[in-house]
């Protein structure tokens, strides 16, 4: 009776099993999930688990399997615990416990009534699906978008690539003409060098383009700009303006009838009044030309003057007459803006073009640095010239 009872009835079996085995999560995944960032995270989840061949878990390729398998032998109908389920359960909840201790508090309210790690991953997608979506756009926007104005060719290079490599890590690289708007908010000064790329048949790769533009950014801010100090000693200023007066009387050599470029200056500036040739009027206002160090200079005069080129003469509006500076300047910024031209720098020499035909309508020479619009019999040594307009008020607070 015992025998046949043991015979008909259906018995459990256990099995041995391998215990499975899950990298430590907390020192891979650094992000914890917020409502934030959900794209970042799962750019780290996924090769984490990828790597260790268990996305197949959290995808649906690889399912639970039966709990119970029958048993083979033909002698009785017992029931064998599949030890597949069993290794598929621990394995499954150590990647349940890795992702949920990926997740901040906030979010993790969210799936306290997950079971599985497919329940946890799919749970997240609903929540974050839509919010992902405007997120990827807001990137795309940003990079569109994105202007250096005044901040260093560095920092607008590490902003750009660092957007790029978001994109990048949630799946959306962007594609070549993006990537070229990196180009697009550099400024009216690099024109030259965009220019250059754009001709290009295979543009560069874009971590080629921060030691391209670093070359030219050095170039704008340390050789086309001069140094003040060669000119203005501050030991020979005093609150005495006739002591001052005297000084650049004195230091001010033959006037240089050069006009040079300057990538700093926010105004044409001129020290003899007959080159405002078209038009001029005494200066009212209290602004003076602000120099590195601090001090400022009297505008005397405000006026336009007319450059010939081979093709048409190009008008140059509110020039200041500044008797006391010793080079005429022309304001890069000022002067691409108003006759629609870009600049092209190179070690000996500079271009002036139509920024939409491209046809060339001025050239100058480099000398000692600078950069004039045309020679001249009497030489002088460079000498410091960068000025912008500021207020009085200004100045003296």
């Amino acid at each position: 009776m015992s025998s046949s009872s043991s015979s008909t009835s259906e018995t459990l079996i256990s099995t041995d099993h391998t215990s499975p085995s899950l990298t430590p999560v907390h020192h891979l995944i650094t992000i914890k999930l917020t409502r934030d960032n959900y794209l970042l995270w799962k750019a780290q989840v996924m090769p984490y688990l990828k790597g260790q061949h268990l996305f197949k878990f959290v995808d649906g390729s690889h399912p639970c399997p039966s709990q119970v398998v029958a048993s083979a032998s033909t002698a009785s109908a017992a029931v064998v615990l599949n030890s597949e389920f069993t290794k598929w359960q621990l394995q499954d909840q150590l990647i349940l416990s890795a992702l949920i201790s990926s997740l901040s508090e906030k979010v993790m309210t969210h799936v306290v009534k997950c079971t599985t790690s497919r329940d946890i991953w799919l749970t997240l997608k609903r929540m974050f699906t839509a919010q992902s979506r405007a997120r990827a756009m807001q990137l795309h926007y940003k990079l569109a978008t994105l202007k250096k104005r005044g901040t260093s060719i560095a920092d607008y290079f590490h902003t750009f690539t660092g957007l790029v490599d978001t994109l990048v890590a949630i799946g959306q690289p962007v594609n070549e003409s993006e990537a070229l708007s990196f180009l697009v908010g550099l400024g009216l000064e690099y024109d030259s060098l965009i220019t250059s790329v754009h001709q290009r048949l295979l543009p560069p790769p874009l971590t080629s383009y921060m030691a391209i533009f670093s070359t030219m950014s050095f170039v704008l801010n340390n050789i086309l700009q001069p140094l003040i100090s060669l000119l203005f000693d501050n030991s020979y200023y005093s609150e005495q303006s006739a002591q001052m007066q005297a000084y650049y009387s004195n230091t001010q050599l033959a006037p240089d009838p050069n006009w040079y470029t300057d990538i700093g200056a926010t105004h044409h500036l001129t020290s003899d009044l007959a080159n405002l040739n078209v038009h001029a009027e005494d200066y009212t206002g209290t602004d003076q030309i602000r120099v590195g160090n601090g001090k400022g200079l009297p505008v005397a005069h405000i006026g336009t003057t007319s450059l010939s080129t081979p093709h048409s003469s190009l008008l140059l509006k509110d020039v200041l007459h500044v008797p006391q500076i010793t080079k005429n300047l022309i304001s890069v910024q000022n002067f691409t803006s108003v006759t629609n031209t870009f600049f092209e720098f190179h070690p000996t020499y500079f271009l002036v073009k139509d920024r939409p035909t491209k046809k060339l309508l001025l050239h100058g020479l480099s000398s000692n640095g600078l950069y004039s619009f045309s020679s001249s019999k009497t030489h002088s040594p460079p000498s410091g010239f960068l000025g912008e307009l500021t207020s009085i008020d200004g100045w003296h607070s």
